[in-house]
Order: C-alpha cells, then sequence, then structure tokens
C-alpha cells in the first residue's frame, strides 16, 4: 500500500482538491517513423496496420537484446498514406514512383538526420531493379509480400513466385532492412561470396532464422554510434 502510494504522490500533483497527473514525456527526433501505403485499388486492412506495429515493436526489443539496451525510438503509431495511383502503375519503377508519390503525406526523404523511414507498401513491385525490399540510409520501403507475410498469408513476391515462410522471417527482415538505414552495409566478404562471410548475421541470410539471430560485433559498434540508438 505504501509502495502504491508513493509512485502516486511522484507521478501526480494535489490541484485544489483534484489529482493531476504529468503524462510520461514524449519521444523526440531523430527517430523511426512507420507508414502503410496503399494504392486506389487496395483496400485499407487494420490488420496489416496492426502487424506493422506489432512488427517494429518487436525488432525494437530485439535491437535492445543485441546492443545492451539502447535502441531506437520510434514516433507512436503507424500512419496511413493513400497512393494516389493504382497497383499496376507501382508495379514497376516501384522505388521510385512510391517515392515521388507518398510526399503528399509526408517529407519521406533519404537524408536520415532527424528521421529514419519505415514505409510498407501494398503493391506487388517490379522483378529486379528499382524494387521494394531494400533499405538505404534514412529510408527502408517494403512491398505486399513483406504485409502478407506478417498476417500469415501467402506471400507472392516480385517476380511471382508464391511462398510459404513464417512470420518471424519477415519481422528479420524488417530488422535487415533497418539495419541498412541505420548505415549498415553487408557483412564483410559476403557480396563477394567469400569463405569469411558472417552468414548468419541479421545483415546476411540470419533475418530468416530471426530471432535466432545477432548483429556482429563490427555492426553493433557501427550501430551504437548512430544518433537514432540511445
Amino acid at each position: 500500500m505504501g509502495n502504491r502510494l508513493g509512485v502516486a504522490i511522484a507521478a501526480c500533483l494535489l490541484v485544489l482538491g483534484a489529482v493531476a497527473c504529468t503524462p510520461p514525456p514524449s519521444p523526440a527526433p531523430p527517430w523511426v517513423k512507420v507508414m502503410y501505403l496503399h494504392p486506389t485499388d487496395r483496400p485499407v486492412r487494420a490488420d496489416y496496420a496492426s502487424a506493422i506495429d506489432s512488427a517494429v515493436n518487436g525488432v525494437q526489443a530485439w535491437y535492445s537484446s543485441q546492443l545492451g539496451g539502447k535502441t531506437f525510438v520510434r514516433a507512436p503509431g503507424v500512419q496511413d498514406c493513400a497512393l494516389p495511383g493504382n497497383s499496376a502503375y507501382y508495379k514497376t519503377q516501384s522505388w521510385t514512383r512510391v517515392l515521388h508519390d507518398v510526399q503528399s503525406c509526408a517529407p519521406v526523404g533519404t537524408n536520415g538526420s532527424d528521421v529514419t523511414w519505415v514505409l510498407y507498401v501494398d503493391v506487388i513491385d517490379a522483378c529486379g531493379a528499382d524494387r521494394l525490399g531494400a533499405g538505404t540510409t534514412g529510408l527502408t520501403m517494403l512491398p505486399r509480400a513483406d504485409l502478407e507475410g506478417l498476417v500469415g498469408e501467402p506471400q507472392e513476391d516480385a517476380c511471382g513466385d508464391v511462398n510459404h515462410m513464417p512470420t518471424t522471417r519477415w519481422v528479420g527482415g524488417l530488422g535487415h532492412e533497418m539495419g541498412h538505414a541505420f548505415g549498415l552495409p553487408h557483412p564483410a566478404g559476403c557480396d563477394a561470396g567469400l569463405p569469411t562471410c558472417d552468414a548468419n548475421s541479421i545483415m546476411w541470410v540470419g533475418y530468416a532464422a530471426y530471432p535466432n539471430t545477432y548483429f556482429n560485433a563490427a555492426e553493433r559498434t557501427q550501430l551504437l554510434t548512430s544518433p537514432f540508438i540511445r
């Protein structure tokens, strides 16, 4: 009883006979902002938005476990964005067209100074160049396959193949792409196919085994220098 009263006194003030409680401070930049984008011919799905929110929270906790309690700060919620084109329009030149059209909802960019953007886009993207499912400094954009994966549906990829991968693989994929958005490259030697490649890192193919993966020592060191990790 005494402990509960102490907490209440610490959090609230007695003002003219009424108890006034001060809410906890809101997070502030630099932070991660999350958006759910949908073209004109796709329904808005609450389960997609909820799954996105859960995945980002999960990755936030996983980063904390890897970085000694430090992690990224995120803006509250998942912002909705109605794109002006239909699915067919975003099928090709996917990255370029989505990045252009999302500006009507938010000033999404790749400078990464105050905001790192996570965009889930309900389109099947181009097979090959200029596709989604990638990350660069300050921005990652993920296609419909990731949304389908997060809610446990079969996933159709950019080249028309249908996969049946577990939800954890898609959460791990988010962790991988966010690593790129925070400035991480693939592990040394992996792109060249060298035997020294740290293949089980989340920044290579370890994302498929999420949460049973890791940041290696070099990745942890680099992330801890990021203003987004605190």
